[in-house]
């Protein structure tokens, strides 16, 4: 390099300039173009920014910058080759040192944009669950007495308390869907995101958002139903609202989830095809003049499924502390209980499919 750096030096002095004007033209400081020209490496932290002062250098001299950065690159791999394993590990650890006392720009930005908003959002939405929670306990205990029979009437059949928690689940499945799909960067809306404990990647706010939701709505799938049995409030407009609810609640969250790579694709295709074959089968038992009850497997499906999913929207948090996929593992058991109880509904109803032709003599 000294080499190097005394031919740059007497090409200098040879085009009359001094010192002073070269560091003045090219932006740097007379001691950086004194090292250059001594050759002295060690004073330059970065050897690809020296490299690239070389470079410039030796084109304000009228200088081929290329065969200078050759000859620069020569003495640079000859300078490393000499270097011990020892002086480079010292040299790295000494890097890294100076990196943990270092603060990143975008650490910094990243910690300014999470904030507090995770927690007041999520003591916002604890309190709205216990509100509502709330609300429906105290509806269920103070109902009258002659809660049937005022329920019976023509014109508020329809409004009674287990159908209310249907439409209730209806919209909430629609803010789900709306908060999972809608473009809200393009709008200027940022969910801000945060890191839990056991999971490696940063956790998005909207996923938490639409879990707790999510909860919320499969409460009222299991209120209405204990409601309406136990006040006899069991209505065929109720029975249709509640069939649809479940299917928009889970089937379109379970498609949104495969589609952001949360889940298996072949999930949602295992589940939606089982609930076509099992309303095919009871559309088909109803036209009949038959009610297709629901059974154990069935049941087992859905808590296993609306468990898995609410594990899926909290990132599998905290069954992720000891590296269990608890929320895949539900949801692969819930598709097979899917199709264990299609195959079952299929048996006790394969009467009603195919009835038996009566021989006529």
């Amino acid at each position: 390099m000294k080499e190097l750096g005394d031919y740059l030096k007497r090409t200098r002095i040879s085009n009359g300039v001094s010192i002073a004007e070269a560091a003045e033209d090219l932006d740097l400081s007379t001691v950086q173009l004194e090292n250059i020209e001594s050759g002295n490496v060690k004073a330059f932290k970065d050897v690809y920014a020296l490299k690239e002062d070389v470079r410039q250098y030796a084109k304000y001299l009228g200088l081929n910058p290329e065969k200078v950065i050759d000859e620069f690159n020569g003495f640079l791999f000859e300078h490393t080759s000499k270097i011990s394993l020892e002086d480079i590990k010292m040299a790295q650890k000494k890097m890294e040192e100076e990196e943990k006392g270092a603060t990143s720009p975008y650490t910094k930005e990243y910690k300014k944009k999470v904030g507090p908003w995770p927690f007041i959002i999520a003591i916002v939405l604890i309190v709205f669950i216990f509100i509502i929670l709330y609300l429906i306990i105290s509806t269920i205990n103070k109902a009258p007495e002659r809660t049937t029979e005022l329920m019976s009437k023509e014109g508020m059949l329809f409004m009674n308390l287990p159908n209310k928690l249907t439409v209730l689940r209806l919209i909430l499945s629609v803010v789900i869907i709306i908060l999972l799909v809608f473009p809200f960067y393009a709008v200027g809306i940022q969910f801000p995101t945060f890191n839990i404990s056991g999971i490696s990647s940063p956790v998005e706010s909207q996923y938490f958002i639409a879990g707790i939701i999510f909860i919320i709505a499969s409460v009222t799938d299991f209120l209405d139903g204990r409601i309406a049995r136990k006040y006899n409030l069991i209505t065929d407009t109720g029975k249709m609202l509640d069939a649809i609810a479940d299917k928009v609640l889970v089937n379109s969250v379970l498609i949104i989830l495969a589609a952001h790579g949360f889940i298996n694709e072949i999930i949602p295709v295992i589940i939606v095809l089982r609930d076509i074959v099992v309303n095919a089968i009871k559309m088909e038992a109803a036209s009949k003049g038959k009610v297709v009850a629901a059974i154990g497997a069935g049941k087992i499906k859905t808590a296993a499924l609306m468990t898995g999913v609410a594990l899926t929207f909290f990132y599998n948090w905290p069954f992720e502390l000891i590296n269990i996929n608890v929320n895949e593992l539900l949801l692969y058991f819930a598709c097979v209980m899917s199709i264990i109880s299609a195959v079952q509904y299929f048996n006790m109803n394969k009467k009603i499919i195919f009835p038996e032709q009566k021989n006529i003599d």
